[in-house]
């Protein structure tokens, strides 16, 4: 049992059981009375208290056995108490001797080695706390019901001392105790290392205390002080191996893992490389780990608590509550990047998330954020060799393409080799016309594209456009048909609009382009111009735009089962028709096809922008 203690509380647990033995002996010797009424009236408290341990740990404490015995021993201590206040010179029960208090302790014992036997054989069985106390109420009612109205054999004659039916009862107790310590230590592996030794002592000490009252003549004599200082310590051992079942290893074990949770969290943050923090709703900073002092220059982390927050936001504050009002709301701000201040002044790039903490009162706000510096120089870098190669390229790829339309157009050579031309010289214009494409795509996102606005009559962009992909058109035998107003519309049609004549190309070229890939061989493509203030094309087809691909329609890189698209022509054309004060949108069903509707600007009479 002793194991069961730490080292260190041993002599202290050896040493304050010696002294309460001393004690409650000299208390004997001065008053039996007093004596029996102390150390009854604690073995009811202890048992009382096992009941209430097992009822408040019964989430945790699935071993059948332990709740079984927490159950019981609230009944056997009442029992106890009823013995007590009988206790011979109590003056409780008037007219009642010696017997009575002892036929009530013989049932105390039976109930008591009986739980004991009947709770190993329960193992790996669900036991109902309500079910059990439930029996024993119905137990306890009947047996003391017996004792009080005389149908409970005499256990104590005056003179005389106790019965046999005391002797044997005694014994059978005795048997039973010993049959359930057995059974208990083979079922050993259903408890816990620490818990088995307090049961098999409780058990052991119940025995010793059988054989002290088996032979005890009075009721003051030594053998009966003996059997209840042994009693007393078998509730003791008891109530300790229900308490360390129920609270102290759950407790420890929950406590184990909180440490181990603790220090394994603390472990993640201290060496992630994301800068962890904490603000709270004014920005001020609660809490950082090392890379969000090393990120943002204060060497510790205890140097950043209680700075501001806005203080590293290049906008000042205003920035700063703008980029942390969507998570004071409630939302979530992700991945946003920002140019941000070290604290020596000096300038960083960070990619930043914050997220509210939920239920918290004040409100907090957890984020990360990572130096995106090199990424970002990487990034313009990469974005200067590109719109210098973009620029360098132009010249010569428009020096191939006229050459090649030259020789093209060269009778004196062979007609291969004038078709050859030809194709090198589709092949550079497409060249061109991407590079064109991507340096107006790049100036349309960095918004430093500055549309040259002006008149541009509409019919001859579509014509040029049309022979552009005339050739496309021709391979997959679709029809394009150009109405103006309902008509067949000419180069020379009259429908000017206010425009940037090289985006719209692109926007036009791109989204018949789009039409010819998407429309079935051998139907049609219609280009439908509403001429007025405000001018709108529809764009007609019979394809249908997938439906995985329709919520991004206008998004960069949305494609569907194309090899070779790139997902930007819509993209561009969207941007490009917002650059000009236009409007872009599509309508898509199995049964009409696929219809894009641009609005741009027409021109008024005094030839400038429709209002």
């Amino acid at each position: 049992m002793l194991k069961t203690f730490r080292a260190e509380e041993r002599l202290a647990t050896l040493g304050m059981a010696g002294l309460l033995a001393v004690a409650l002996f000299v208390v004997s010797r001065i008053d039996y009375l007093l004596f029996h009424g102390l150390v009854e009236l604690v073995g009811v408290a202890v048992g009382t208290s096992i009941f209430f341990l097992a009822i408040h740990a019964r989430d945790h404490m699935e071993n059948a056995a332990l709740r079984l015995l927490g159950v019981a021993f609230l009944f056997i201590s009442l029992v106890a108490l009823l013995h007590t206040l009988a206790y011979k010179g109590m003056g409780v029960f008037p007219g009642h001797g010696a017997n009575l208090p002892t036929q009530l302790w013989v049932i105390l014992r039976l109930m008591s080695a009986g739980t004991f036997l009947a709770a190993p054989l329960l193992l790996g069985r669900r036991v109902g706390l309500r079910r059990a106390a439930g029996l024993y109420a119905a137990l306890t009612i009947a047996l003391v019901w017996a004792v009080f109205t005389g149908n409970f054999p005499d256990c104590f004659v005056e003179g005389q001392g106790l019965t046999p039916f005391k002797i044997r009862a005694e014994f059978a107790a005795m048997l039973m105790l010993a049959a359930a310590g057995l059974l208990f230590h083979r079922r050993r592996a259903h408890f816990d290392p620490e818990v088995m030794p307090l049961l098999l002592c409780s058990i052991a000490l119940n025995v010793l205390a059988g054989v002290a009252f088996s032979v005890y003549v009075g009721v003051y004599d030594l053998s009966n002080f003996t059997g209840h200082l042994v009693v007393l310590l078998s509730m003791l051992c008891l109530h300790r191996a229900v308490f360390v079942t129920g609270v102290s290893t759950p407790y420890a074990l929950l406590s184990r893992r909180l440490r181990e949770a603790e220090a394994q969290y603390r472990g993640i943050v201290e060496n992630s490389s994301e800068g962890l923090f904490q603000v709270d709703r004014d920005g001020f900073i609660l809490a950082a780990n090392p890379a969000f002092a090393l990120a943002l220059g204060y060497g510790e982390p205890a140097f950043a608590l209680g700075q501001p927050l806005c203080r590293h936001f290049a906008g000042g504050p205003e920035e700063c509550q703008r980029v942390l009002r969507p998570a004071l709301d409630g939302g979530e701000v992700f991945q946003h990047e920002l140019a941000a201040l070290r604290l020596d002044g000096s300038n960083i790039w960070l990619s930043l998330s914050i997220r509210p903490v939920r239920d918290e009162e004040p409100p907090r706000l957890n984020g990360s954020l990572r130096d995106i510096s090199a990424r970002v120089q990487m990034e313009n870098l990469r974005q200067d060799v590109e719109r210098i190669l973009q620029h360098e390229l132009r010249s010569p790829l428009s020096g191939v393409v006229g050459l090649a339309r030259l020789l093209g157009d060269d009778e004196t050579l062979p007609q291969d080799a004038r078709n050859m031309c030809r194709l090198i010289m589709d092949t550079g214009w497409r060249l061109l016309h991407m590079t064109e494409e991507s340096l107006a795509l790049r100036r349309l996102e960095e918004g430093t594209y500055l549309p040259a606005l002006g008149e541009v009559a509409l019919g001859e962009v579509l014509e040029r456009v049309h022979v552009w992909h005339a050739a496309l058109a021709a391979r997959k035998d679709i029809t394009v048909r150009l109405l103006l107003d309902g008509l067949p519309m000419r180069a020379e049609s009259a429908c000017l609009v206010w425009a940037d004549e090289h985006l719209l190309e692109h926007v036009l070229s791109n989204l018949l382009k789009n039409a010819l890939e998407a429309a079935p061989a051998g139907s049609s493509v219609s280009v439908r111009v509403d001429c007025g203030e405000s001018v709108r094309l529809a764009v007609h087809n019979l394809g249908t735009v997938p439906e995985d691909v329709r919520a991004r329609f206008f998004e960069r890189y949305a494609t569907s089962g194309k090899t070779a698209g790139t997902g930007l022509g819509t993209y561009i054309a969207r941007l490009a028709v917002l650059a000009q004060g236009g409007g872009i949108s599509f309508q898509s069903s199995a049964e009409d096809g696929t219809t894009l509707f641009v609005t741009l600007p027409g021109v008024d009479s005094s030839g400038r922008a429709a209002a």
